[in-house]
């Protein structure tokens, strides 16, 4: 792929991922019209998070694989179309149930749109995938950081935050094109077997379905995009209950929180050009680690406790792309299948952690709910530390098997 195609690539994708930001961002500010433009209570009007995670749960899980078969690009195009239909179709519902539908759509297109966006990345920079990735999920942040911005604007402006669905459904549309000619020149088929013993499509798949080392960084996303969302979402309940911090203070913190995960996401693209994705993704974990061993230790204490939030987010910030980097860098004979299985895993980490969090809590008291943050450190440190071992052993068994065949 030549010099100017890899650029249009990262361009395109860098685009679809400001917009999805921005649109999912903006959703928070929505809730209410959402609620009286449906009829619909507000906390009935919140399932609209669960159906979004929903499709992009189904779709990652399936457009991982067909990407393998079609190629990334094709399927781009098909889950940015279903996303842009499901913004609209959110922008013009009237009862709960089309709000429903439409949103279930948009996530259809997300889901699919996060696994190959992510794997088209990878591979288009396989020599420099970690800083390629940290930088596609910095736009993710900068547009999360834009849409609520847009909707406060709109918001004082007409009363209404209803615009800001339009001018990400304008985005979307912009995103097409730019797919297409990124794609212009490249192959669009599936990426070449790995070095080896030639094996069938079927077989590629299974051995990747198969792979312990698959879900033990499976595991690993589900309990950091859980962390990350928990963390996300009660920052500003949290310093309510234990600081005694105004509210608007503390929604400032989350904001900030937000703030130093993209940070972190800019600074692992800076790093990545120097240091492995594993001497990368050790420096993110044991960050989180100090963060989240404050997190408990410092209830009570405001400015201990913002510090520990915002040194959280920095960490958190490289820890997504550097693992997909590793997972597409291992599985690079299914990268969009082993991608799927890591998205998947992670939404189910942010549909089940965050109201975990949230009843230890509630129920408990706020120091539960820190030191549930804290294991959660800690674990992800003990399932990388599995991973290690086991890539390890994968590396050593595919070698012997690669010398083997040609041997034979």
């Amino acid at each position: 792929m030549s010099n100017t195609h890899r650029r249009t690539t990262l361009l395109a994708s860098c685009l679809i991922f400001l917009a999805f930001g921005f649109i999912s961002a903006a959703f928070g500010p929505l809730l209410p019209e959402l609620a009286a433009r449906t009829g619909a209570g507000l906390a009935v009007v919140g399932s609209v998070f669960t159906a979004s995670f929903l499709g992009g749960l189904c779709s990652s899980l399936a457009g991982g694989p067909l990407s393998d078969r079609i190629g990334q690009r094709r399927v781009l195009l098909g889950a940015v179309t279903l996303y842009a239909l499901g913004v609209a179709g959110i922008a013009v519902s009237q009862s709960l149930p089309a709000l429903l539908a439409a949103t279930l759509l948009s996530g259809f297109g997300t889901g699919a749109i996060d696994v190959c966006t992510n794997v088209l990345i990878a591979r288009t920079f396989a020599e420099r995938n970690v800083s390629a990735l940290s930088l596609l999920n910095v736009f993710f942040g900068v547009g999360a950081v834009l849409g609520p911005a847009a909707a406060g604007l709109s918001l004082a402006l007409s009363s209404t935050a209803y615009p800001t669905l339009w001018i990400g459904f304008a985005l979307l549309l912009f995103c097409l094109p730019a797919i297409y000619l990124s794609g212009r020149g490249t192959s669009a088929g599936a990426p070449a077997a790995a070095a080896g013993a030639p094996t069938s499509r079927r077989e590629t798949t299974l051995r990747v379905y198969r792979s312990p080392l698959l879900w033990t960084f499976g595991a690993l996303l589900l309990v950091y995009v859980g962390a990350e969302t928990a963390i996300g979402g009660w920052t500003t309940t949290y310093l309510g209950r234990t600081t005694g911090l105004a509210i608007e203070s503390a929604a400032l913190v989350a904001s900030g929180y937000w703030l130093a995960l993209t940070a972190g996401r800019m600074i692992s693209a800076a790093l990545g050009t120097r240091l492995s994705s594993h001497a990368v993704l050790v420096i993110c974990l044991g960050t989180t680690l100090v963060a989240g061993a404050l997190l408990p230790l410092s209830t009570g204490n405001a400015p201990l406790t913002v510090c520990a939030i915002l040194l959280l987010g920095l960490g958190y910030g490289a820890i997504f792309p550097t693992v997909f980097a590793v997972i597409t860098s291992v599985f690079a004979a299914g990268p969009g299948t082993a991608g799927s299985i890591g998205t998947a895993m992670g939404s189910i980490g942010g549909m089940s952690l965050p109201p975990l969090m949230g009843v230890l809590l509630v129920s408990v008291g706020p120091r539960a709910s820190m030191a549930f943050i804290a294991g959660t450190s800690a674990l992800m440190i003990a399932l990388y530390a599995a991973a290690r071992v086991q890539e390890t052993r994968q590396v050593a068994l595919s070698a012997l098997d690669a010398g083997a065949w040609r041997a034979g």
